[in-house]
């Protein structure tokens, strides 16, 4: 089947993708090692005090635990926020030191939520 723009577009705007066969002689290319934020321990022992600081400069802080989400702010290095007291799983990303898929929430506004890293956080 010949994908046109107006095929691609609707896969797009529907959520599917349009893949072709991986040829036998392909290589998959090892991703490294996976480290969840520092370690394992760090998603439930994160946020234990309601405050956490962030160990990184422009550290990005996103509407949805996704690199598209939207931008809200940037957190510098030594910066506080309140969090909720739980993680959830997003992208995965690299940053301070990990690869990892867990984002920690944080409390935005009055009632709001917001993500970043949880491995680009230390509680206060």
């Amino acid at each position: 089947m010949k994908a046109t723009k107006a095929t691609l577009a609707l896969a797009c705007a529907f959520g599917m993708f349009l893949t072709a066969p991986t040829p036998a002689s392909a290589k998959v290319a090892s991703a490294g090692p996976v480290v969840a934020a520092k370690d394992i321990s760090i998603a439930s022992s994160l946020c234990s005090t309601g405050r956490v600081v962030s160990i990184a400069a422009n550290l990005p802080i996103r509407v949805g635990p996704y690199m598209n989400a939207e931008l809200v702010s940037t957190a510098q290095r030594g910066y506080q926020y309140s969090c909720w007291g739980f993680t959830v799983s997003g992208d995965w990303v690299q940053a301070c030191g990990a690869y990892s898929n867990v984002w920690i929430a944080l409390k935005w506004g009055t009632n709001g939520t917001v993500y970043t890293y949880a491995a680009c956080m230390d509680d206060v």
